[in-house]
């Protein structure tokens, strides 16, 4: 037993009993230094990934590094090798961190301002056509892989003359010339933290990071200003299942599909994510093929699509499902917020659309100032609309949701912003829309519209609104749903109201008889008869007194609205407005 107590021993170390600490900085060198202090530095990244193994550390000071080397592990290529094909690889089990200074002795001793910079322009400086296709490549990494705190830019998969096969094997895969400018994963679980990936370029996929059959884990990550075919930030394909955790994907631009992220066959989970001010034809701010991703506590923001889908495209069975999402001021000449195409069923829960617009002009296809449904079965609960707009011919009309041929909306417990008319929301399409469960042309008074607050004004009739079978237990802003904890009742929209602790409904039946009392619910139905006392009911959207109410000496006041300043049950007169 003692030697096999021993053997888990030996084992369980393999990789980390050992472990070492590589260290480099711009002025260390390669050829007397070791790499294991800050004063035996080396001079390269590239040296420090040559020496690594599973379990050891790379600590990386500012500045700037470029590739100097073959990946390992080349057995083929479609062409000939040149330097453009060097790049940084990732080695297994390394944790490789930057944003030192030059004398630390712990990663939490990093600032900021301390910019390590892996760069791909390792020819003619800011002449691009002779930069790296990719900056780094992981391949068959596991989850003890980490890259943490670098920027990472002027990768450049564009291949010159871009036709033919491009590509090279490593380690059995192929990574394609084509694809991921800044990085390129293949079977890989690495973890990505804190990473700027900007001003990277690719022809086909994924600008500035492509994913094949890989699931990584990325948290505090930035894509800015990169470009793309498919996925200006990011691409992922082939059943490549990421999770995004406090991901920033602004400025972005694909031809054309995803100015964001794009996804094809694939199950991204998304968590704390912005889309700001991202483009493409087909999804500005993402493109989902044959995906199902779950987007959760997530904004598109001035996302333009020039064709479909200003924030979100979804194509060819994708299914989509969105918790706690903003789509604000996005635009598209079919779906200025979101277009479901082609067999697709996005689901969403608790989303606010406000100011998103269709511009158009074709009469063919177009419209949907938040969502286009085409081909499509599109389920809605819980959400906003309100200000969506569609311009044709130079006049701004108000629009929210827009079906074309064997289409399917299902609408529950939802503010939409037009009166329920057949024009409106044809029953061929909207399925069992009726008032009894959502609410038609009434303004959601949103705090500050003009300025993005989307939260609800104390006053709005969303508040108390909505359903919560399978709503999530938080709301955009990490408060708790439904408030208070325990209520039956939770507000419709991406936030949930912290200030309103009234029920969405009461039935008053018990007699009043004595001092002062305010009655505060959503809607109020009262049988109860009132008599030496002072009572307030407060409905902020209706109060009904049926045949049995009663109240004498001209002591009660029915109020329908006024939740934003509270009413005194020392008020005199009988009254009901």
């Amino acid at each position: 037993m003692k030697y096999l107590f021993l053997a888990i021993i030996i084992l369980s170390c393999y990789g980390n009993c050992y472990a070492e600490i590589y260290y480099v900085k711009t002025n260390g060198n390669d050829t007397i230094n070791d790499g294991k202090s800050w004063n035996a530095a080396f001079a390269t990244l590239q040296k420090a990934l040559q020496v690594s193994q599973y379990g050891d550390q790379i600590w990386v000071t500012q500045g700037t590094y470029k590739p100097t080397a073959y990946p390992s592990g080349i057995t083929n290529q479609s062409s000939p090798l040149t330097d453009r094909d060097k790049a940084f690889e990732m080695v297994n089990g390394v944790k490789l961190y930057g944003g030192f200074s030059g004398d630390e002795t712990s990663v939490m001793q990093r600032i900021a301002d301390h910019r390590t910079i892996l760069s791909g322009d390792i020819g003619v400086e800011n002449n691009d056509i002779d930069n790296c296709y990719h900056v780094l490549i992981s391949i068959n990494d596991d989850s003890t892989t980490l890259i943490d705190g670098f920027t990472i830019t002027q990768g450049r998969a564009k291949p010159n003359p871009p036709s033919g096969p491009n590509y090279i094997i490593i380690e059995g895969m192929p990574v394609y010339r084509t694809a991921g400018g800044a990085m390129f994963f293949r079977n890989t679980f690495a973890k990505l933290n804190n990473i700027l990936f900007t001003g990277n370029m690719a022809d086909i996929e994924g600008g500035g990071m492509c994913s094949y059959g890989s699931s990584p884990l990325l948290t505090n990550v930035v894509f800015s200003e990169n470009r793309g075919g498919m996925g200006g930030g990011m691409a992922n394909k082939s059943r490549s299942n990421p999770s995004l955790l406090n991901v920033n994907f602004s400025a972005n631009i694909a031809t054309p599909d995803g100015g964001g992220m794009y996804n094809e066959y694939s199950s991204p989970i998304l968590e704390n994510v912005l889309f700001i001010s991202n483009s493409a034809p087909l999804g500005g701010g993402m493109k989902n093929y044959q995906s199902y991703c779950q987007l959760t506590n997530v904004v598109f923001h001035k996302n333009i699509g020039s064709f479909m889908g200003g924030g979100m495209h979804n194509a060819f069975y994708s299914a989509p499902t969105l918790k706690n999402a903003v789509f604000w001021k996005n635009s598209s000449p079919a779906g200025g917020g979101l277009a479901d195409d082609s067999k697709s069923a996005s689901n969403s829960i608790n989303v606010t659309f406000a100011e998103n617009t269709s511009r158009f002009s074709s009469v063919v296809l177009h419209g949907g100032g938040a969502v286009f449904v085409d081909d499509s079965k599109t389920k809605i609960k819980n959400s906003i609309f309100w200000g969506n707009k569609y311009l044709y011919n130079n006049t701004l009309l108000d629009n929210d949701i827009i079906t074309r041929k064997n289409s399917e909306v299902s609408v529950s417990n939802s503010l939409l912003q037009l009166p329920n008319t057949a024009t409106n929301y044809p029953s061929a399409s909207f399925l069992a829309l009726d008032s009894a469960h959502n609410i038609f042309a009434q303004n959601p008074l949103f705090v500050d519209v003009v300025n993005g607050n989307l939260r609800l004004e104390d006053c709005s009739p969303a508040v108390n609104a909505g359903d919560t079978v399978g709503v999530p237990a938080t709301d955009l802003d990490g408060n708790i749903r439904p408030y208070p904890a325990g209520s039956t009742d939770v507000d419709m929209g991406a936030y949930e109201n912290q200030t309103i602790a009234w029920p969405a409904h009461l039935n008053i039946t018990e007699p009043i008889t004595n001092g002062a009392i305010v009655k505060v619910a959503g809607e109020i139905t009262a049988t109860n008869q009132i008599s030496g006392a002072i009572a307030v009911y407060q409905g902020t959207k209706s109060v009904t007194l049926l045949p049995d109410f009663s109240a004498t000496s001209n002591t009660f006041t029915a109020v329908i609205g006024g939740c934003g300043t509270g009413i005194s049950a020392s008020a005199d007169g009988a009254s009901k407005r």
